[in-house]
């Protein structure tokens, strides 16, 4: 506390670049609330959920494979490793 930050800030978006057309989910939720005669004021608020962009490129997937990859086998081990056995219970093989 009391220390200045060594990074600036970044930078944030106005809040008014961020537009609910195009959005298909979002577009869908106001369809349905002008159907009941309501309205939310604040819907903007929920666009960077639905802006994410999967990857398009081959490193881009090969990256998501491999931390996908990665994660099983981390979770593959904790469990043969740390995880009570009995008769019933035997350890997985990769």
């Amino acid at each position: 506390m009391g220390q200045t930050q060594s990074e600036p800030m970044p930078k944030l978006e106005h809040w008014s670049t961020y537009k609910i057309d195009g959005i298909k989910g979002l577009e869908e939720y106001k369809r349905v609330l002008d159907s009941k005669g309501l309205k939310d004021p604040w819907i903007r608020n929920e666009v960077w959920r639905f802006r994410y962009v999967a990857p398009t490129s081959k490193a881009g997937y090969m990256r998501l494979v491999g931390y996908a990859a990665i994660t099983g086998a981390v979770l593959v081990f904790i469990r043969n490793n740390f995880v009570k056995r009995d008769s019933h219970n035997e350890p997985y093989i990769l």
